[in-house]
């Protein structure tokens, strides 16, 4: 009899998290696929990750005529793309791997629920899942386009979730794993080092030093290089601390005043640390895992690209599941330091009520992030100066080179050439240009509509004008003779 009661408990725990994934995953792929199907996602980056996947599928190297490199592997190494291989022979366009982008990064709610279940309850932790799942880097990552680092929330939420199980292997293969997905995460399996370090796991600490130290120095001087036909690793951008990584980290270490003024000036810099920690009511701060975040943020905050600075785009996504274990670990701790006086005073329990109010936040914060998009009704119609573009689209042979503006490119990726429209046009068949859309996203790499529409006029002559309406046109190169 009271084997009974635990076991419809727990049935009932694993139902709601169930559900809780499911919704979540269902609420990513459908803010994701509106912002492609409505013509507002880009061709940097859904564009070059569609077209690697797509010729992975084919079994072929991950060539990108968008970077121009013969392998997608010369930018960034990720050879974890290559389990999105069937994906990308389906040869279904963009739209499967923004849902398995979906599903990955809701199915990391699970290991953090799991290590969240024992120090707040199940209630709890389910709250606490429904902020993680909310936090605003996650809203922001599902929107913006797919990345490789989808997978990296659900290793580093299953490392801390293996150990604090003791099952001390299984947290050291996924932290290792981390380095498939990113060059850069060997920065994060370096901080790991130091979290394994503070739970007396000196043989996994010595395991990420090395492994995180010669990872990074091999693949961004060799393994970066060879794929890329011998050009640099040209993702550096800390030149202010040094020109290697050695060198940016003594330097910062010998001159902490002036690193602590970089980390957070701009204004932007101190405005997005202020959400990060803020919607977890700073609880991250308090926890042992905060030495995971630290190069999460030193990579973005230290850097000279203002891009990194801000809460946009996919920048905050592995830092994500770092700031919900470390809120899971620090409230009970906060809690039994105020919570015997709080209840005392009032009679209410502290730590329910915190999971809760922390939750609230995450919901209420839809309405200023990428999933509030779902329910605004603008959001579900094509914008009028793309209005055209489903129309020119459609007249272009599925295997014809084809150069096209930011927004469009999704849409012509799985071919063996297509480029960004933009001042250095190699010869290609077909040009396919949004001609009076203001957005930046959509000028890029041109900075002002004037410069688009002067590049579209020079197409005179050598190519000829098929269609223009709905604010797209068509071009057609002419057959040479």
């Amino acid at each position: 009899m009271d084997e009974q009661p635990a076991s419809f408990a727990e049935r009932r725990f694993r139902g709601l998290l169930a559900t809780q994934v499911a919704v979540l995953a269902l609420l990513y792929a459908a803010a994701g696929l509106l912002r492609h199907l409505t013509y507002r996602s880009t061709g940097f980056d859904l564009g070059i990750f569609d077209q690697a996947v797509w010729q992975l599928g084919r079994l072929e190297a991950p060539a990108s005529s968008l970077k121009g490199l013969p392998s997608l592997f010369g930018d960034h190494f990720s050879p974890v793309l290559v389990a999105l291989a069937p994906l990308g022979a389906c040869e279904c366009g963009p739209a499967p791997l923004i849902v398995a982008q979906a599903l990955l990064v809701a199915a990391s709610v699970v290991p953090v629920v799991l290590f969240a279940r024992p120090r707040l309850g199940s209630g709890g932790a389910l709250l606490l899942g429904v902020a993680y799942g909310l936090f605003c880097g996650i809203q922001s990552a599902v929107v913006f386009d797919i990345h490789e680092v989808a997978f990296a929330p659900l290793l580093i939420a299953s490392a801390a979730l293996f150990a604090d199980r003791q099952q001390w292997r299984r947290a050291l293969l996924c932290v290792l794993a981390l380095l498939l997905v990113k060059e850069s995460l060997a920065f994060l399996v370096l901080a790991f080092a130091a979290w394994f370090g503070l739970q007396r796991r000196p043989r996994e600490a010595l395991v990420c030093l090395f492994a995180g130290a010669l990872w990074y120095a091999s693949v961004t001087r060799q393994v970066i290089p060879h794929f890329a036909d011998g050009k640099p690793f040209s993702y550096w951008s800390y030149d202010q601390f040094g020109r290697t990584p050695g060198e940016a980290l003594r330097n910062a270490v010998l001159h902490p005043l002036q690193t602590a003024r970089v980390f957070v000036t701009p204004a932007e810099k101190a405005r997005t640390l202020a959400v990060l920690f803020g919607s977890l009511a700073f609880l991250p701060l308090l926890s042992i895992d905060i030495v995971l975040a630290a190069p999460l943020l030193a990579e973005r905050m230290l850097s000279s690209n203002p891009k990194y600075w801000t809460l946009q785009d996919h920048y905050s996504l592995t830092i994500a599941p770092v700031m919900a274990i470390g809120a899971a670990r620090a409230l009970p701790f906060v809690v039994g330091v105020l919570g015997a006086r709080w209840q005392a005073s009032r009679g209410w329990r502290l730590k329910p009520l915190a999971c809760a109010a922390i939750a609230a936040i995450a919901v209420v914060s839809c309405a200023a992030f990428a999933l509030g998009d779902l329910a605004r009704p603008g959001s579900y119609a094509v914008p009028e100066a793309r209005s055209g573009a489903a129309a020119a689209l459609a007249l272009v042979p599925p295997a014809a080179s084809v150069a096209a503006t930011n927004h469009l490119v999704p849409h012509l990726s799985q071919r063996e050439t297509v480029v960004l429209f933009g001042p250095r046009l190699p010869r290609v068949q077909y040009v396919v240009a949004q001609t009076g859309d203001p957005d930046p996203a959509a000028l890029f790499p041109y900075e002002t509509l004037a410069a688009q529409r002067a590049a579209l006029r020079r197409l005179r002559g050598p190519y000829r004008l098929v269609r223009s309406d709905g604010g797209v046109q068509l071009w057609q190169r002419r057959p040479t003779r």
